[in-house]
């Protein structure tokens, strides 16, 4: 029998997951639906819908899901929907429709990390490990019954872009490896436990605030590096695009002022103060950039970062 299958997301993983899917025997990719952005391919992310239009297979992107979608959705009698980095909350009219239900793959270890950019909060909070998750949707945000979760770790460097892309790609595979066992309902989906944490949109700071600890303006750095817009600092009339910060580790600096520039290395990287110790800030940018005479004037210790 053939399983009908309608996929709903973006970027990478959809991609991944709807190769997959075209390849298999006794799958039929009914329709693709999906929200794509103009940043998914300003950063380099193919489009899905040229990647369905080549496989044969209708891709639309509507802008709301209405009434008229959800009944052509019905007519189409789908066995499964397949979120996979879908931008939308699902309504229970559509969430009704599958005999198997929708699956959404969430890149976090459920509970806890519900909501959105789970990746990014994670690096905000000086996690070690993230993981992935493969729930059924219910009326809820993140919250339906779990059937498969797989763990990795994040690196100390590792940025924010870094460890979406990961994200993505353990989630596709993770979709691949259990797809059969769960068309054919040979996992029985788990509860998740009471508690949990939930977070919401990510207002990123624009500016680093040098009162902060040493390990928190390395991860608001980390989160918003290229090819993302780098958070700034500034210098008078410079704006400091700081792209890679390092922990100042084992330095024999006093505490300073927060934003102090103790130290200008060969390679004009700068040790400077903050909350608790140091940062050594590795890659950045300078806007407008130096003439060779305001070089020497701004790089060098005792200025102070606006705070």
């Amino acid at each position: 029998m053939v399983k009908k299958i309608i996929l709903f997301g973006c970027q990478a993983i959809s991609i991944d997951v709807l190769r997959f899917l075209h390849s298999q025997r006794g799958v039929e990719v009914s329709k693709v639906i999906t929200y794509e952005v103009p940043s998914d391919l300003s950063l380099g992310q193919e489009s899905i819908k040229t990647v369905a239009s080549d496989l044969g297979i209708e891709a639309i992107s509507p802008c709301v899901i209405t009434m008229e979608l959800i009944n052509e959705i019905r007519d189409l009698k789908p066995d499964l929907i397949i979120s996979a980095y879908y931008r939308k909350i699902f309504c229970k009219e559509l969430i009704d429709i599958p005999r198997l239900g929708i699956i959404n793959i969430h890149p976090s270890l459920l509970p806890n990390y519900r909501g959105r950019t789970p990746t990014a909060w994670a690096i905000l909070n000086n996690e070690k490990k993230f993981g992935v998750t493969i729930h059924k949707v219910d009326d809820g945000i993140d919250t339906g019954d779990i059937l498969v979760q797989a763990t990795n770790d994040i690196d100390d460097d590792e940025t924010g872009y870094e460890l979406h892309l990961k994200a993505m790609s353990l989630g596709a595979k993770l979709l691949i490896k259990n797809f059969s066992n769960i068309v054919n309902e040979r996992i029985d989906p788990i509860k998740q436990p009471i508690g949990g944490t939930y977070y919401g949109k990510l207002k990123l700071q624009d500016f680093l605030d040098w009162q902060q600890s040493a390990q928190m303006i390395k991860n608001n750095v980390r989160v918003r590096a290229r090819p993302y817009k780098p958070i700034e600092t500034i210098l008078e009339n410079k704006r400091f695009s700081i792209n890679k910060v390092s922990l100042e580790e084992g330095h024999n600096h006093l505490i300073e002022i927060p934003g102090k520039i103790l130290k200008v290395n060969n390679d004009d990287s700068l040790v400077v103060s903050c909350s608790d110790g140091a940062v050594h800030i590795q890659e950045y940018s300078v806007n407008p950039p130096f003439t060779g005479v305001e070089k020497e004037a701004f790089l060098q210790p005792g200025r102070v970062f606006h705070v």
